[in-house]
């Protein structure tokens, strides 16, 4: 073998080590980024499921048309939706 094949063989090991190091970087980037994923679909999926339940307490509180004016007009507090209301 030449001294210049030597130096070849020498570069590609090289090249060859340092593509392994980024193969190894981008592989743990997919990594972090496929736990991530799955981090942030259980973090929808539990907002979700809060509100569903939040949503369905809020509606049982106002289980009736009357419920629902005087929860209003609790929150608002306004005599003019009273009078609008009561037009109704």
């Amino acid at each position: 073998m030449t001294d210049e094949e030597k130096k070849l063989l020498q570069e590609t090991a090289v090249l060859a080590d340092e593509n392994r190091t980024r193969l190894e970087k981008i592989e743990k980037k997919f990594k972090r980024a496929r736990v991530w994923s799955v981090v942030k679909l259980f973090l929808i999926l539990l907002a979700l499921i809060v509100g569903y339940f939040f949503y369905f307490s809020q509606l049982s509180s106002y289980s009736n048309i009357e419920n629902a004016q005087q929860g209003i007009l609790q929150k608002i507090g306004g005599s003019q939706l009273q009078d609008l209301l009561k037009g109704l």
